[in-house]
């Protein structure tokens, strides 16, 4: 709201709903569908962390890697799964090599594309965005339907969605990658808050950003202006 009256748009003007994600498609899973998704995958049987979005400077996938690079008990106890596609050339070019490199030491892997992004989300433990700059993420919407926790930057709409140690963590700007490997570790030595925080996750969602909850307040809006 505040950028937008910074805009000259006069506040009664204003009128904020959120993005919508449907909830049947995107849902809570067991552990036993976890092991089989990772099965499917191939992907191993270990704590999996998930990214979704374009391989592109903004996004800052890169800073996924580097935990890697920081941290032992990552290396020998973490698997991070990038989907999406490489839209910047030289810095995907980058982020590719780097990926294969580390692969010698960290499980890491790599897809373009998918056109079942659910099976990702519930093969996953948890969800990480690091981006400079977002509007409201759909990706978090979809992984905390899933029931997952996320770690995300504080940006623009994702600052709706994430509460610190409730759902997920934030991660400071300039301080991501110190920020996601104490967030990482703490969450290896408790599972159990881990499946708190996915369970909490998935209740902001049905509270408010499901598609009908949504859509009721579009028609509302539209219903008001009529009169």
């Amino acid at each position: 709201t505040g950028e937008l009256t910074s805009l000259g748009i006069a506040e009664d003007r204003i009128y904020c709903i959120p993005n919508g994600v449907d909830v049947d498609r995107f849902k809570m899973t067991s552990p036993e569908v976890r092991l089989s998704m990772r099965q499917k995958l191939g992907v191993e049987d270990r704590f999996t962390v998930l990214f979704i979005g374009e391989i592109v400077p903004r996004k800052q996938p890169h800073v996924l890697l580097d935990v890697f690079v920081r941290s032992p008990q990552l290396r020998e106890k973490l698997q991070v799964v990038f989907l999406g596609p490489v839209n910047d050339v030289e810095y995907g070019a980058d982020f590719l090599r780097r990926l294969e490199n580390i692969k010698q030491c960290a499980k890491v892997r790599y897809v373009e594309y998918s056109r079942r992004p659910e099976d990702y989300y519930q093969a996953s433990d948890a969800f990480v965005l690091p981006s400079k700059n977002e509007g409201m993420s759909n990706a978090i919407l979809e992984a905390m339907a899933t029931g997952l926790p996320i770690l995300s930057t504080p940006v623009s709409g994702n600052d709706e969605l994430v509460f610190e140690g409730v759902n997920g963590y934030c991660l400071r700007y300039g301080s991501e990658v110190d920020d996601l490997v104490s967030s990482l570790e703490a969450m290896l030595r408790d599972l159990q808050k881990v499946s708190e925080m996915g369970q909490a996750s998935r209740r902001i969602i049905m509270n408010g950003f499901d598609l009908q909850s949504v859509a009721a307040k579009y028609m509302a809006l539209f219903e008001g202006a009529k009169k």
